[in-house]
């Protein structure tokens, strides 16, 4: 079915060995013959690193580049300086969604796990500096020019935690044979949950600390970690394996003598690639003539939902029933039809929106990553996202083997007249061909098409990582709060371990109502 995060590795380990070949590649030659025709050989590729203030914009004199390096380091004393690169769009988009609708909480997530794990203070803090020491993108803040938005990378920085003992307040925390009641009424998780509320009301000062730790100790050699932080930082894989690294590593001193073992712990590992190689990609992009153009013609005479444009409060989630036979049986379906398992979801998005909106011709947007085909760039911490239109009549055009290079406005087709085999490879065919436009900034789309995409989105996530942080760490459950501008969002997440899919909606209540959701509801699982 494909994996976008396991196939940048492929792809980073094929460079070095000199077989050049890229995403978009792997996912529309998914076998080692159809995949050797189109691959090109020649000299091993390794990493170019990127000079510290590089990416600054070109328009910055040398004076203008060493009058704001000087403010900064006075502003940010005694903090040493390491690099200072401008925001990603989508990272200045989201700053500015949470600052325009601060009593929503856009873009701060709060999320938190729980560990079956003893609490040793030492360990954590010291397993905490070492994974922020190895990401900079935890040693990062926001600030402003006046011109630009920048953000700040440290070579030190301490992080915030705050532990509260629980322990000896209460009895024990819910357990998963509990009914939901019990879970409701157990005093345990009623403190928690009441933090959880406190957490989304302090907020995140954008320009001081973009993240903090919070541990709970619980009764019966149980930890509740809390990850509070603004998207704007790092996307949910990030999250994940920052916390699988944080964890293995409080493990791995815990376990043994860390001073003997320190060649198994994540200090004497390589440090991944940085952040700024992604923002050297979004800037190449936006110069592409052919991302433009791209963009311009898929988006031609586009559609979007009716309900575009309506204003924003706080969104109702809800979960769609699936059960195990149905997502093995949808997994099975995916491999058949040889295509990616996100695809085949992505279809039921965009036919969930055709129904809600009564037309074929509907557009969506979906969550892609654009970490870049470099060794070790899937550890990496940051913001790697784009959210990029989808557009259904052009669906059939694609199984059709035509492109928008070949017909820029094709006519709209009836859902009635294909199948989902087609829709279903359709789809996977026009995601697959974006994967070499998917830099191209979802704002700079919007400016150019003079639409608005905060209708609805579709993401779909496979947090692997988790699996071996599940097993080596004793995960019990990870969750959280997240709010978006999206009016409807279809989050599908896929847990390896099981084989299971989780369907969540997050809906606007002011546009869908209470039997608007139970609709919703039903098409998805049915």
């Amino acid at each position: 079915g494909g994996d976008s995060i396991r196939s940048i590795s492929v792809v980073a380990k094929a460079k070095e060995l000199g077989v050049y070949l890229a995403v978009k590649d792997l996912f529309a030659n998914p076998t080692i013959r159809a995949l050797a025709l189109v691959c090109e050989v020649g000299e091993a590729e390794t990493t170019q690193h990127i000079p510290a203030y590089s990416l600054l914009p070109a328009s910055y004199s040398d004076s203008h580049k060493s009058a704001l390096l000087s403010k900064l380091k006075a502003q940010y004393a005694p903090l040493e300086i390491e690099d200072v690169f401008p925001l990603s769009m989508l990272q200045r988009g989201m700053l500015f969604h949470s600052m325009q609708h601060p009593e929503l909480s856009l873009y701060h997530d709060v999320m938190t796990y729980r560990f079956a794990l003893e609490w040793q203070e030492t360990a954590f803090n010291r397993a905490l500096q070492t994974v922020v020491s190895r990401h900079a993108c935890l040693r990062t803040r926001f600030t402003t020019d006046g011109h630009h938005a920048l953000q700040v990378v440290f070579k030190h920085c301490d992080p915030v935690v705050s532990v509260f003992d629980l322990r000896d307040e209460y009895q024990a925390p819910a357990t998963d044979s509990d009914n939901e009641q019990a879970i409701e009424n157990n005093p345990v998780e009623q403190a928690l949950a009441a933090w959880m509320e406190q957490e989304k009301q302090k907020g995140i000062d954008q320009e001081q600390e973009l993240w903090r730790i919070i541990v709970h100790l619980l009764p019966q050699g149980q930890i509740q970690f809390g990850f509070s932080l603004h998207h704007a930082l790092i996307d949910g894989w990030s999250v994940a394996s920052f916390v699988a690294e944080v964890f293995r590593q409080y493990s791995h001193f815990v376990e043994g003598d860390a001073q003997s073992s320190e060649n198994n712990s994540l200090a004497a590992t390589t440090m991944p690639p940085g952040y700024q190689h992604f923002i050297q990609a979004e800037q190449a992009a936006l110069a592409s003539a052919e991302q433009e153009a791209y963009w311009d013609g898929l988006l031609d005479a586009a559609k979007l939902p009716w309900w575009t444009g309506r204003e924003k409060s706080n969104s109702v989630r809800f979960f769609c029933d699936m059960p195990n036979e149905l997502s093995l049986a949808l997994i099975d379906q995916a491999k058949h039809l040889g295509v990616q398992e996100k695809s085949l979801w992505a279809t039921a998005y965009l036919v969930l929106l055709s129904l809600l909106n009564g037309e074929d011709d509907v557009t969506g947007s979906v969550v892609t990553h654009g970490r870049p085909e470099l060794t070790g760039t899937n550890e990496t911490l940051g913001l790697f996202l784009n959210s990029l239109p989808v557009r259904m009549p052009l669906v059939t055009e694609a199984a059709q083997g035509r492109t928008l290079a070949s017909e820029a406005a094709p006519t709209a087709v009836s859902l009635d007249q294909v199948s989902w085999g087609v829709l279903i490879k359709a789809v996977d065919a026009q995601l697959t061909e974006q994967y070499s436009v998917r830099h191209y900034p979802l704002v700079e789309i919007q400016n150019r098409s003079g639409m608005d995409f905060s209708a609805s989105m579709f993401n779909y996530t496979n947090f692997h990582v988790y699996k071996d942080t599940g097993e080596k760490s004793k995960l019990l459950y990870g969750g959280g709060f997240d709010e978006t501008n999206y009016l409807l969002t279809v989050n599908v997440q896929k847990n390896d371990a099981t084989s299971d899919h989780g369907v969540i909606i997050n809906a606007e209540p002011t546009v869908f109502d209470t039997a608007f959701q139970a609709r919703i509801k039903a098409y998805m699982e049915n």
